[in-house]
């Protein structure tokens, strides 16, 4: 059985519509569509594999539709019991049953009528509390809830002793926010380092409808963190992506300091009673509770028992573990994480669209590629050697990505493509680095370059670079971003002076953004995305620069450059003279 024949029959069996499948993986339901159809192959390494499989494994089924599930993951298993399987072996099972195209015999299509039960029973227990003639049953069934000595003698009222506990309580709005101002400012003044842990279902009208008072919560947060303080949040989101835009207007700017830990929880539903809870862990609780029918804002208690601090601590991070990043930032302080994090991308990714201000940096000639390199270690206090491995790694990893059929559409600003006399390119403005160093490339050098760029346009159908124009980047001339499809997006300056990545994850903003560069990409003219039209611009450009580094006066042929070649997970070089070349990424 073939992929889309083993999706059509869990779909079947399931009962699963493709728009409830892609709202629970976050993708478009026409991928699922075309999946069934078999018109789209998944990639082997797909994460949407093991999303597929999650969905399936957890789902709430009938008896007879997890009956059958449970059948193919013992017939998978060798016949274990399925009791004995943890869930993520269930899941592993699952998945890579999905990707492999095997002979195995299953299970005959189950009966596919629910069993509902039958609602008889019910109905006659209806019938005798409502019928004359049913007194004895009625009788029967009420001396359960007749309070019996016997049995309750051993409740009473000081069976179990309680404890009594000081608390403060603030009313209303105005109270509420001098219970935040209070806690902030205990925070403040403590001499040991606290982490605090936030998170509000309660409508955030309290902190946004007054200026004033969110302009001086958001001072004291930004103190807290300057005493060396960490914050860790949980944000309540809907399908609304406008809720992500507050978010980061209020809190992007304390993320900087890299001491905030952003999360969301992906599968929320709104609670009749919805709780605010900061916790300043081992010190001090603020906390409330709402409806959403409730105009006011209640009451307000702040606490500092350890026994009920502790109790919400430990609530807090049940749910902590329900959630996933929202929002990462990362600075040069960070860098092992970011590469951590982006090699898990560059692993696994089935489409990738880039928006660049500059060539991609993992193209370049090797003798430009092992200058960056140099650049790049100078300040590096992880060591040139580190860095040398990490960026051959992700360049091979961004290669053999595209030749396994990976879609990468590039789209490039056109002044990338503008012929100075030394162009700067700067590592900042790199998703590949952070670093503040920058190198100049000669037209020698950019000319080698754009060639690298044309000979895999040539080679590999999955890679597009598409050119656009500053009027269609005016808004987006200060960052570029890297959209890896329904997993993760990425944004760096190439204007201030520190280097920064952002990294955002939450499906609903992603879902979003996939929207926004699918119309972005419609506005560019169809001569700035066709393949053969986009050769023929990158020829001239080339032609351009050749020209140019000829007529220099102090002109001298540039030396042979070696261009990496990946073959079968080796690197093979070959000589590209003066810039010019058959020089080959494939």
């Amino acid at each position: 059985m073939e992929f889309s024949e083993k999706l059509r029959l869990l779909t079947h069996v399931f009962k699963i519509s493709n728009s409830k499948l892609a709202k629970a993986i976050n993708v478009d339901p026409s991928l699922i569509s075309r999946w069934k159809t078999g018109d789209r192959v998944i990639a082997a390494q797909s994460p949407h594999l093991a999303a597929l499989a999650d969905f399936f494994i957890r789902t709430n089924a009938y008896p007879y539709q997890k009956a059958y599930l449970s059948r193919i993951l013992q017939t998978l298993s060798g016949y274990r019991q399925e009791h004995s399987l943890e869930d993520t072996e269930r899941v592993h099972l699952l998945a890579n049953w999905l990707a492999s195209a095997d002979g195995l015999n299953f299970p005959p299509m189950p009966d596919l009528s629910p069993d509902m039960g039958d609602p008889v029973k019910l109905l006659d227990n209806i019938s005798n509390w409502f019928s004359q003639s049913g007194q004895p049953a009625t009788q029967k069934r009420t001396e359960f809830f007749v309070q019996n000595p016997t049995v309750c003698a051993a409740w009473h009222k000081s069976a179990v002793s309680g404890s009594q506990q000081q608390l403060e309580i603030f009313r209303g709005i105005n109270g509420k926010r001098q219970a935040v101002v209070n806690l902030l400012l205990d925070v403040i003044t403590s001499q040991k380092p606290c982490t605090l842990m936030l998170v509000s279902e309660e409508s955030m009208n309290w902190l946004t409808d007054d200026p004033q008072f969110m302009r001086y919560s958001a001072s004291l947060l930004r103190q807290v963190i300057e005493h060396g303080h960490r914050i860790k949040i949980i944000h309540i989101v809907s399908r609304r992506t406008q809720e992500i835009t507050g978010i980061l207007e209020y809190w992007f700017p304390l993320h900087l300091s890299g001491q905030i830990d952003s999360y969301y929880q992906p599968q929320y539903a709104d609670p009749m009673i919805q709780q605010t809870l900061i916790i300043v862990k081992d010190h001090f609780i603020c906390f409330s509770q709402a409806t959403e029918e409730q105009k006011d804002q209640g009451l307000s208690f702040l606490c500092n028992s350890p026994e009920i601090i502790h109790h919400y601590t430990r609530l807090f991070e049940s749910c902590l573990n329900q959630c996933q990043p929202l929002l990462n930032v990362y600075t040069a302080k960070k860098r092992p994480a970011f590469q951590s994090d982006l090699r898990r991308l560059q692993d696994q990714f089935e489409r990738l669209y880039t928006i660049r201000h500059q060539l991609n940096p993992l193209l370049m000639p090797t003798q430009l590629f092992t200058r960056l390199l140099q650049a790049c270690s100078q300040s590096d206090v992880l060591g040139k050697e580190h860095s040398a491995e990490w960026l051959l790694a992700s360049r091979e990893r961004f290669i053999r990505a595209i030749e396994q059929g990976s879609d990468v559409y590039e789209l490039l600003s056109l002044s990338a493509l503008e012929d100075g006399d030394q162009d700067r390119f700067d590592l900042s403005g790199s998703f590949e680095l952070i670093s503040c160093k920058s190198i100049c490339v000669s037209p020698a050098e950019k000319a080698a370059w754009l060639e690298q760029i044309v000979t895999l346009l040539r080679a590999h159908k999955s890679y597009h670079l598409y050119i656009i124009s500053e009027s269609c980047t005016h808004d987006q001339s200060h960052f570029s971003m890297t959209y890896y499809e329904n997993q993760a997006a990425l944004f760096t300056s190439i204007k201030i002076r520190e280097p920064i990545v952002i990294m955002l994850r939450e499906a609903n903003t992603l879902h979003s953004l996939g929207l926004f560069i699918d119309r972005f990409i419609a506005r560019i003219p169809t001569s700035q995305r066709n393949r053969d039209d986009v050769i023929q611009r990158l020829e001239q450009a080339i032609e351009r620069l050749r020209q140019k580094y000829r007529q220099a006066p102090d002109h001298q042929v540039a030396k042979p450059q070696t261009a990496i070649v990946s073959r079968g997970g080796s690197d093979h070089t070959h000589r590209v003279e003066g810039g010019r070349g058959n020089n080959s990424l494939s």
